[in-house]
């Protein structure tokens, strides 16, 4: 997957999973914010 495909999302919480690990299974349908 692709960095691009983890959506920005301000005002949202920030997926903890992304945060931990840099990647995230649900890639543009996850509804959490992935911070650059």
């Amino acid at each position: 997957m692709k960095e691009d495909e983890h959506p920005v999302r301000p005002g949202e919480k920030d997926c903890s999973f992304y945060l931990k690990t840099g990647r995230c299974d649900f890639g543009e349908f996850c509804r959490f914010n992935h911070p650059k």
